[in-house]
């Protein structure tokens, strides 16, 4: 595991929406069968016909869904953009770990609404998705700090 110094940070930035969204979606589905279950055990009706079966489905289905939609999102929680003096170290949707590109090797930034393409010296290509960083500033100040970047040229000197 590496150490991460504080004093080597030049630049960080992070995302709390799927943070917000998953609490949403854990307090919708306890309550939905929070509610589920009050209406077949408290208020036991005598008319217990299709529709009440159908009105207790769509809370219990509904119920599940939230909480299994707040499961799945657990991936994409703590999202980062962290720039240091020699790296850039992001953990963006569809990483469940911290990646690290060096500077050194970056050879061409290129910059699309949702995404920032990085492509290195040798071949890789990182696709890095901001969609979650909602925020004006904070798209601004991304821009800005990948702009910082001195790019490597692919030529050597003659």
């Amino acid at each position: 595991m590496q150490e991460t110094n504080m004093s080597d940070i030049i630049d960080r930035v992070e995302s709390k929406r799927t943070e917000k969204l998953r609490k949403v979606l854990l307090l919708c589905g306890i309550g939905m069968l929070v509610i589920s279950a009050l209406q077949i055990f408290v208020l036991n009706h005598e008319s217990k016909g299709v529709g009440w079966s159908l009105d207790r489905l769509v809370l219990i289905g509904g119920g599940v869904a939230s909480l299994t939609a707040y499961r799945k999102l657990t991936s994409n929680t703590g999202q980062f953009i962290e720039w240091k003096s020699d790296s850039i170290i992001y953990k963006l949707k569809g990483n469940s770990d911290p990646l690290t590109i060096e500077k050194a090797s970056i050879r061409e930034i290129i910059f699309n609404i949702n995404t920032i393409e990085i492509k290195e010296q040798n071949g890789n290509i990182s696709k890095l998705d901001i969609s979650d960083f909602t925020d004006y500033a904070t798209r601004a100040k991304i821009r800005d700090n990948f702009g910082r970047i001195p790019i490597q040229s692919a030529q050597t000197a003659k």
